[in-house]
C-alpha cells in the first residue's frame, strides 16, 4: 500500500511538472499586432473623421526605433516633438483618396488610455463620397504579422476590411457598391 501511494504521489508530481510549461510557457508565445481605424463621413459637417487605435507599446516601440529612443507615450514629460513624429509617420504610412483625389488630413491629436493610443484625424470640405481608397501601412515596417482593420461608416453603409503587409489598401465605390482589392 505504501508503495502504491508513493507511485501515485510521483505521478502527481510528474503531471504537475509536465503542465508547468503549458501554463507559463505559452502565454507570451504569440502576440497579436493589430490596429483599428474607424472612418466616419459626417455629411452635415462635410467632414471625414478618422480614429486610429493602436497598442501603446507597439506604437511607442516604432517611434523609439524611428525617431527617439526616449519617447514614452502618455508620459507627463512627453514633448510636442512626439506629436510631430506621429504626424510625420502617419503622413508616410496612411493616406486617403476620395473621388479619385488624394486628400490631406489634419492631425487633431492623440489620447493615451488603457494601453491604447488613439490618433484623431479629420478631412474637411468633402461634399460627397462616391469612392474612397484607404492605404494603411501603419506598423507594417515593424511587425510582419501586423493587421490593420478598417471600419468604414460612409453614406449610411458600414464595411469592414482587414489589411496585411501583403494587402495595404482598400477601395470602395459607393455608386456601384463594389469592392476592389
Amino acid at each position: 500500500m505504501v508503495c502504491l501511494l508513493k507511485k501515485i504521489k510521483r505521478v502527481k508530481y510528474m503531471v504537475v511538472f509536465c503542465c508547468i510549461p503549458f501554463m507559463f510557457g505559452f502565454t507570451n508565445l504569440h502576440k497579436y499586432y493589430v490596429s483599428i481605424t474607424k472612418v466616419d463621413y459626417i455629411k452635415n459637417e462635410k467632414a471625414i473623421q478618422i480614429t486610429t487605435r493602436l497598442f501603446t507599446d507597439d506604437f511607442e516601440k516604432l517611434l523609439q526605433t524611428r525617431y527617439n529612443k526616449n519617447i514614452i507615450l502618455g508620459d507627463s514629460l512627453e514633448t510636442k516633438k512626439t506629436d510631430e513624429h506621429i504626424k510625420h509617420y502617419l503622413k508616410n504610412n496612411f493616406s486617403v483618396t476620395v473621388n479619385n483625389q488624394k486628400v490631406d488630413y489634419k492631425f487633431l491629436g492623440k489620447a493615451c488610455k488603457d494601453d491604447i493610443v488613439r490618433c484623431y484625424l479629420e478631412i474637411s470640405n468633402i461634399d460627397s463620397i462616391e469612392s474612397i481608397v484607404i492605404k494603411n501601412k501603419i506598423l507594417f515596417d515593424l511587425y510582419n504579422d501586423q493587421q490593420n482593420i478598417i471600419k468604414l461608416n460612409i453614406n449610411a453603409k458600414q464595411h469592414n476590411y482587414l489589411l496585411t503587409a501583403h494587402r495595404v489598401s482598400i477601395s470602395h465605390n459607393y455608386n456601384k457598391n463594389k469592392f476592389k482589392p
